[in-house]
């Protein structure tokens, strides 16, 4: 093998960039342990406080020092430590929708009565309904045709606008209305992301959809549903406030010190001392000291309670003190004492600003604000708009500020009272800034300068119009996971992976000898680099994504299966071990690549398309794959070369191995009008069961409320199905059915239903888990109370799980399964074209990938109501059926491949010939590669949880299809197509 030395510098380079990015994650975890340890010396109703008390407390600490690189503190090992996925980790998931419609009457004003706009936001929304995103777009053209072509700029024309004149055209007016929406959409975006930062979750995920009015926020570990519910939900305040002095202030402040000083004294101070690798344990209690304090404060926590927390040295203009973040509850506690109260005047309100100051050491900074009879000096109601720009010498972004003609004269007045002084902009309790007041300003408008980036000044911007008009959040899609299940989901997912790893250990050793113990040290490389890889992107780990490393590890055996059946084939032509491993790599290359290939891109179409469990099952594919065609071409070929030059010889079978479907006969073409009858009529069968039987449609694709209720005994199904009947009643009868099925343990019930699945409103989700809990409490064995049966807490019965897709949400995951499954059969079939250079193959290959998807979904018709595990169709589903495109092609291209090989070789035989020799040919490398993958397939299925039973089985059922489809149908459609051709 040619470049020996970079291949070995390169895998000894991944190695250690793998460990590099794995051992963050042991680090945290023996924090975490370290904090469990902590947290066990108090009560049980205190201990979830404490652990969370210690790990706030080491956040910035120092916890792990690496060699000569820096030390890393526990927030930075948290950011680069495996991530793992709600349905791993216990959690809640949240689809918001900005509400456009509101935003688009705010911005008409009086006009917003007016029959034809009423009408056309009705049509609008309509459409928004029927899965449409561009909702401003919906509006324009349904406003147009019901006004008869007004036009559209007398709607919305107001004396504090100058963006819209009454001459805009609609092209125009349609411009100002996006931009004001993408404006709304980036401030409630910011405002929710602010809200998540102070609520206290580790690692939390929030992003915007592109190209949508949707924001996704996923909290893990969250155990406390209703409350963030309402969080998301919550209108934005934006406020103007005018501002202490900290000069004044501060002599307050030091009152206050001395007298918690008295109140406290003796109390013992909690505090997570955190250390390095080097040594010391991570927990102690140390009297006297505070967490978050440098050793060489010049304030200690017995003297100065206050002041030990609250550094005044950064005081100046607004800010009276500084803190890290760890220590604001406490601050906050402090402060809102009576007796500390009581040494304030009526009107001062300390708030913190939005996050931490660069100048400040990144530390929080504490404002000192001033009430007008009780209420900010202005509200964000006065603001017309805000605008970033960059200053006139360009050195720096700006924010342009300009009132309305009511909000004016109350600017004018304000800033005139307070020249010299800061103004603060408030929004949800917290600064965003506080600007000094240079003069009085007049006529509205003003510029808020500072040391702003430009994207710093754009959220300026932003928060400020986001108090001009209402753009409120509404909850469209949510699902909870409790801990527990969680748990349960790793436990059943680690040990069903443990043991597909040993069993295709084992099953290589025995049929390959000394070359599949090999094959097998490379797999393992395969998972380090997989694992260490997907930590390095960031990448989260779901269920679906360890189902995702099994398949891997299915697929990778067949790279090698590939090349030893053809290492195989070289020895009994009579070549030496050395030549047959040349020859038998050079041959395997092009039907690994194209294999290969075509499931990558599947594995692309999926992560495009899917959801976030799916699309962790399509990274850990992709990447997967990746990594074993590099350990299977260049790690395997490196060992075995290294065992030849060390003993001289590699043994590639057993005595019993060797010659294992290498001398098949058989003729396979001249069966395929056989196998058209048994595929035409179990195509038949498929059409007759989804018309009668239909599908069991999951609350993806059709909207609904799902819940996993968990009973302190063992209950059945009907059981239950009977307490709820009667239940979940609405006006449309289709929508108060509920369907029940068990769920992993007797004492584990499902619960589907699509009661007022189209109302996400808090009020309606309180208003069903109370009616489920009214029908299901007389089930336990003690009297349970609603908010226990409604809490996620860990080992907790009742809920333990739920989720809420509504309407939209369904309709949008319809349309991407659909274009992804099109999607992928067009993309591969034109792959096939580029590399077999004949649309036959192509068109052979895809309708045996469309054979294989149809009576996978056939299949799942006939047996949803007889299986005794769910057999829905839903997200996952429609990742199994591209997972089999992609596998059941990889097969197929094997076969074509080998099939081109021949036809170049022995040009002067017949077609037929030629085709039937080379499936016999590769069918050792089927039934090794099947049989290896529905091993692992089998182990995830019997052993996985119930999470992940469906999507198996799918997967199993497509494995076994595929294998037979790629012999008796891809290669016969075609081999019928070139003989027509050819007459």
């Amino acid at each position: 093998m040619q470049s020996k030395g970079a291949v070995k510098l390169f895998a000894i380079l991944m190695v250690i960039a793998c460990v590099y990015q794995l051992s963050f994650s042991f680090v945290t975890r023996r924090v975490e342990k370290a904090a469990v340890e902590y947290a066990a010396a108090f009560d049980e109703s205190e201990r979830a406080a404490k652990e969370a008390y210690y790990l706030d407390s080491v956040q910035n600490q120092p916890v792990y020092s690496l060699l000569w690189m820096k030390d890393f503190t526990y927030k930075e090992c948290k950011e680069k430590e495996v991530n793992l996925g709600l349905d791993l980790k216990g959690g809640m998931n949240v689809m918001l929708e900005i509400e456009v419609q509101d935003l688009v009457k705010a911005l008409a004003g009086e006009s917003q009565n007016d029959p034809a706009f009423v009408e056309a936001l009705a049509r609008a929304n309509e459409a928004m309904k029927a899965g449409t995103n561009d909702y401003v777009g919906e509006f324009v053209k349904a406003y147009q045709e019901v006004s008869n072509g007004a036009p559209l700029a007398a709607i919305f024309v107001s004396p504090d606008r100058k963006d819209i004149t009454p001459n805009s055209t609609d092209e125009e007016v349609a411009k100002v209305l996006r931009s004001e929406t993408d404006a709304a959409i980036a401030a409630s975006f910011n405002i929710l992301r602010s809200r998540i930062d102070h609520f206290g979750v580790t690692q939390p995920n929030i992003q915007r959809l592109p190209n949508s009015n949707r924001i996704l926020v996923e909290l893990p570990g969250v155990k406390e549903p209703e409350r963030v519910r309402k969080l998301l939900q919550g209108s934005a305040s934006l406020e103007f406030w005018v501002t202490y002095d900290s000069q004044t202030v501060l002599p307050l402040l030091m009152e206050a010190d001395a007298l918690l000083k008295n109140s406290v004294e003796g109390e013992p101070a909690e505090v997570a001392e955190a250390t390095t690798e080097a040594g010391s344990t991570l927990a102690a209690e140390v009297a006297g000291a505070t967490p978050a304090m440098d050793e060489n404060a010049s304030f200690n926590r017995s003297e100065n309670p206050l002041f030990a927390l609250l550094d005044p040295s950064y005081a100046g203009s607004s800010i009276v003190g500084t803190a890290v973040a760890a220590d604001m509850p406490a601050i906050n506690e402090y402060l809102a004492r009576p007796e500390i109260q009581n040494l304030f005047p009526a009107d001062l309100k300390f708030m913190w600003g939005i996050k931490g100051e660069p100048m400040f050491d990144n530390r929080m900074c504490l404002y000192a604000l001033r009430s007008i009879d009780g209420k900010p000096a202005m509200d964000g109601s006065a603001v017309a708009t805000a605008q970033e720009n960059y200053s006139q010498n360009g050195s720096a972004a700006e924010v342009n500020l300009t009132m309305n003609s009511n909000g004016a004269s109350q600017w004018a007045q304000l800033t005139g009272q307070n020249i010299g002084k800061p103004i603060a902009i408030v929004l949800d309790g917290y600064v965003y800034s506080a600007p000094n007041v240079q003069n009085k300003i007049e006529g509205g408008s003003s510029v808020i300068t500072g040391n702003f980036t430009i994207q710093e000044a754009q959220d300026l911007a932003n928060v400020l119009k986001s108090g001009k008009v209402p753009a409120p959040a509404r909850i469209i899609q949510d699902t909870v996971v409790g801990p527990s299940l969680g748990e349960e989901s790793i436990n059943a997912g680690m040990f069903s992976f443990v043991l597909a790893f040993i069993l295709v250990l084992f099953y290589m050793g025995l049929f390959y000898k000394t070359a599949g113990w090999l094959a097998d040290l490379a797999l393992v490389l395969n998972i380090f680099l997989l694992m260490g890889v997907l930590v390095s992107f960031g990448a989260v780990l779901t269920l679906p994504g360890i189902a995702g490393i099994v398949l891997t590890m299915g697929m990778a055996v067949d790279a090698n299966v590939i090349i030893y059946e053809r290492v195989k084939e070289e020895l009994r032509g009579g070549k030496g071990v050395a030549l047959a491993i040349k020859d038998g790599f050079s041959n395997a290359y092009s039907a690994i690549i194209d294999g290969q290939l075509t499931t990558i891109i599947t594995g692309i179409v999926l992560f495009v398309f899917g959801n976030g469990p799916v699309q962790g099952f399509a990274t850990t594919l992709v990447i997967g794959i990746l990594t074993s065609v590099f350990c299977a071409i260049f790690i395997t070929r490196m060992l075995l070369e290294k065992v030849l030059e060390k003993r001289g010889s590699v043994s590639f079978s057993r005595s019993w191995s060797e010659n294992w479907l290498a001398n098949v006969k058989f003729d396979f073409i001249a069966k395929r009008k056989s196998s058209y009858i048994l595929s035409g009529s179990l195509i038949v069968l498929s059409v007759i069961s989804l018309f009668v039987l239909g599908l069991n449609t999951g609350v993806d694709f059709t909207g609904g409320r799902t819940y996993v209720v968990r009973f302190d005994q063992n209950v059945s199904a009907e059981q239950v199905r009977q307490a709820l009947d009667g239940v979940l009643v609405s006006d449309d009868a289709a929508k108060s059915s509920v369907e029940v099925k068990q769920y992993g343990g007797e004492n584990q019930m499902r619960i589907i239903t699509q009661y007022k699945y189209d109302d996400t409103s808090e009020e309606t989700t309180a208003e069903v888990d109370a009616l489920i809990y009214d029908a299901l409490k007389g089930f336990y064995t003690y009297p349970i109370t609603l908010d226990g049966f409604t809490s996620t807490q860990e080992d907790a019965n009742g809920i333990i799980s739920s989720e809420k897709i509504g309407p939209a949400i369904a309709k949008d995951m319809i349309f991407n399964a659909f274009y992804a499954v099109l999607f992928s059969l067009i993309a591969i079939g034109l792959y096939i074209t580029f590399r077999f250079k004949h649309w036959q193959w192509a068109t052979g290959a895809t309708l045996a990938l469309a054979h294989n998807s149809f009576l996978v979904i056939g299949i799942f018709s006939m047996l949803y109501h007889v299986m005794p595990f769910n057999l829905e169709v839903n997200q996952a589903f429609i990742a199994a059926i591209l997972t089999i495109i992609g596998y059941s092609i990889n097969d197929t291209v094997v076969i074509f491949d080998r099939i081109r090989e021949f036809i170049t070789l022995y040009p002067k035989r017949n077609i037929k010939d030629n085709i039937n020799n080379a499936i016999c040919s590769t069918l050792s490398r089927t039934l090794n590669t099947s049989g290896t993958t529905i091993v692992t397939l089998l182990a995830m299925f019997i052993l996985g949880g119930e999470n992940l039973r469906g999507f198996i089985f799918a997967l199993l059922l497509g494995v076994i299809i595929g294998t037979y489809s790629s012999v008796f149908v891809a290669t016969p459609i075609a081999y019928d197509i070139l003989r027509r051709k050819e007459k």
